[in-house]
């Protein structure tokens, strides 16, 4: 009895997780139009949906998430519209928050060396994901399980810097489908999820986006629009009427302008520790940063990174 209870309460949430994540990923036009604080509108033939760019979550939020779901209970649309946040990322926060029987936090380099481990050789709909989950270190809910083994692990699907024939064969894709069949398009490239695809048209190749240097005017209006409005990248990409993304506004913000951002010369003793913390972490950066307890950003730190493999490859050749 205690089993089946168990099954039917994975079950649910992998149908909350699966409805929450479509409606995260409908974006069914081309046309955009500016919606809101932190949204954009996506016009369609019947209707309009919004999407929200990330945030990262202050503790003022997170309380603030908990007392809402204490006072409202799970209405996680109403909340999100509340916060400003997308309902799956809303669900997800809490239950990182407050479930003390299965995991909702970052997934250690162990783990994720188990789930290839538990699923090499098999098809994502060959796999006992109940047995999977009970044979890991951490107690996780099947839907996790299967979207990480879809976005991280499975043999099928590239990372990284997309080749110029995937570039071409995305624009392709989306003439056809009209940037609206997002599952046919991740079926047409084969090597992509249907979010790879979503991100990488909607924040690198659709066009009406401007990208290369920031100029010193765009920098005094981030700056301004901070301190007035704090590190909300979404308000700050509207009050500025900023042609940019949100996203690249946000990383630019942190590599060049943010003053608690340590930008001063590296000693050649920091970029060696850096890089051997590195390796020891598994390339986790933000492990290696808070040992280091530095106050560098961490795109900073990879290119340094790189810079000190590069000299390291070359002092072997030699």
């Amino acid at each position: 009895m205690e089993l089946l209870q168990t099954t039917f309460h994975n079950t649910i949430r992998s149908f909350q997780w699966s409805g929450l994540i479509r409606r995260a990923l409908t974006i069914s036009s081309t046309q955009y139009k500016q919606g809101g604080p932190g949204k954009t509108r996506v016009s369609t033939a019947d209707k309009e949906v919004v999407t929200r760019t990330r945030r990262m979550w202050s503790k003022e939020d997170s309380d603030r998430l908990v007392q809402m779901v204490q006072i409202m209970g799970p209405k996680w649309t109403a909340i999100g519209r509340t916060l400003d946040r997308p309902a799956s990322a809303v669900f997800n926060r809490y239950k990182h928050l407050t479930d003390t029987h299965e995991f909702h936090g970052p997934w250690a380099a162990s783990e994720l060396d188990r789930l290839r481990e538990l699923t090499k050789g098999k098809q994502s709909n060959e796999i006992n994901w109940e047995q999977v989950r009970l044979q890991m270190p951490r107690l996780r809910p099947v839907c996790i399980l299967r979207l990480t083994y879809k976005h991280s692990v499975d043999p099928k699907i590239r990372h990284g810097r997309w080749s110029e024939e995937e570039v071409a064969r995305l624009e392709q894709l989306v003439r056809v489908y009209r940037g609206q069949d997002w599952d046919s398009i991740e079926q047409g490239m084969g090597t992509r999820t249907k979010r790879q695809c979503l991100e990488r048209w909607r924040w690198q190749q659709a066009g009406g986006l401007k990208k290369g240097r920031f100029t010193e005017d765009e920098d005094a209006a981030i700056i301004a629009a901070v301190q007035q409005y704090g590190e909300n990248f979404a308000k700050i990409k509207e009050v500025t009427r900023s042609e940019r993304t949100a996203r690249n506004i946000s990383q630019h913000y942190r590599y060049a302008l943010c003053p608690n951002t340590d930008r001063s010369p590296w000693t050649v003793e920091e970029e060696n520790r850096m890089y051997d913390l590195c390796k020891e972490h598994s390339h986790n950066m933000s492990k290696v940063k808070l040992e280091m307890n530095s106050r560098r950003s961490p795109k900073d730190m990879w290119n340094h990174y790189y810079k000190i493999q590069k000299q390291r490859l070359q002092q072997q050749s030699n």
